[in-house]
C-alpha cells in the first residue's frame, strides 16, 4: 500500500542553474616605518586599521555597485521594488519580505546606508518618544527581525532585503 501511493505523489525537485562568477581578489596595504614592523603590536594594529577602513570600505561599495569581475553588484541583481502602500522604509522591508516569503525565499538580512539607518533609529512619535526604544539603550542590529548590514555602496534612503542562502562572501 506504502509503495502504491508513494508512487502516486508527485515528486518535488529543485532547479539548479550553474553559476560561473570568477572571484574578486580585495586587498589593502599600509605603510610603515621598520620600527613598526618589528613591533608586533603595533603591526597587528597597522593592519587591523587598514583591513577595517580601507579594505572594508572598498568591499562595502564593490558587493554594491560591482567591479571588473562582478558586473553591476548586488544593486544590478536586486529587482527594483517600490511599495505603494507604505511610505516608511522598515514597513516597506516587511512589504518586500512577506513578498520574497511568497515566491519562496527566506530572507534575513536588510542592506542600508549608514545614514538611512540612522534615520530609522532615531525616528520619533509625536512626543518625541524614539520609536526604535530607549534614548540611550543599546540598539540591536535588527529591523523587523531581520539582520541589519550597513554599507556605503547603498543610496541613502533604500535598502536591499537578502536571502543569505542564495548568496555567498
Amino acid at each position: 500500500q506504502q509503495a502504491t501511493e508513494g508512487a502516486a505523489k508527485a515528486a518535488i525537485t529543485s532547479d539548479y542553474t550553474l553559476i560561473n562568477q570568477p572571484s574578486l581578489p580585495v586587498a589593502g596595504y599600509s605603510k610603515m616605518s621598520r620600527q613598526a614592523l618589528s613591533d608586533s603590536a603595533e603591526l597587528a594594529r597597522s593592519v587591523e586599521a587598514t583591513i577595517r577602513h580601507r579594505v572594508m570600505a572598498q568591499l562595502s561599495v564593490l558587493l554594491a555597485t560591482g567591479g571588473t569581475n562582478f558586473t553591476g553588484g548586488f544593486n544590478a541583481l536586486a529587482t527594483d521594488w517600490t511599495s505603494t502602500a507604505y511610505d516608511r522604509l522598515p514597513d516597506a522591508v516587511s512589504e518586500c519580505l512577506a513578498g520574497m516569503q511568497v515566491i519562496g525565499m527566506n530572507p534575513d538580512t536588510v542592506v542600508m546606508h549608514p545614514t538611512t539607518w540612522a534615520g530609522i533609529v532615531t525616528a520619533q512619535d509625536d512626543v518625541q518618544a524614539y520609536l526604535s526604544g530607549s534614548y540611550l539603550g543599546t540598539l540591536d542590529m535588527q529591523m523587523r527581525g531581520l539582520k541589519v548590514v550597513l554599507s556605503t555602496g547603498v543610496a541613502v534612503g533604500k535598502a536591499i532585503v537578502i536571502d543569505c542562502t542564495q548568496v555567498e562572501l
